[in-house]
């Protein structure tokens, strides 16, 4: 069984700690710092940074784009006629944009506004910013 580690830096010298003895020190969930990492790095600047040396951790870092995709959603459910015409607008973009494969995938994340990988939400958020400058008169 792999176990994952994480890097703590101090003083400029970098220290592997197993993320059980982690998550013991600072009282923090092994699930949550698990959230921190993900198999692709696409969207990890959007769930921490470092600056000055220290890991910033973003208050929204498991699901970091919910807020903004969920406002984007409303704006184009306003140019819009209704959901359904909304959905089947978005595939075809998405579609010709070899973005999404599957009509379900879509519809899974109009209604859930989650995202497990970044990569997604971030072509999600292109899709429905594509969607509202087409369709819209004024734009964002």
């Amino acid at each position: 069984m792999k176990k994952t580690i994480l890097t703590l830096s101090i003083l400029g010298v970098v220290m592997f700690i197993p993320i059980e003895i982690m998550a013991w020190q600072k009282d923090i969930k092994v699930s949550s710092l698990k959230a921190l990492t993900n198999k692709s790095t696409a969207g990890n600047f959007l769930k921490f940074k470092y600056k000055d040396g220290k890991l910033l951790i973003n208050d929204e870092y498991i699901h970091p784009l919910q807020n903004e995709i969920q406002d984007l959603y409303f704006l184009a459910l306003e140019v819009s006629q209704s959901p359904f015409t909304l959905m089947s607008e978005l595939y075809k973009l998405s579609h010709k944009n070899n973005k999404l494969k599957k009509r379900q995938t879509l519809y899974r994340y109009i209604y859930r506004f989650n995202f497990a990988q970044v990569d997604k939400a971030l072509e999600f958020r292109e899709l429905l910013t594509l969607y509202i400058k087409q369709n819209s008169l004024f734009g964002i």
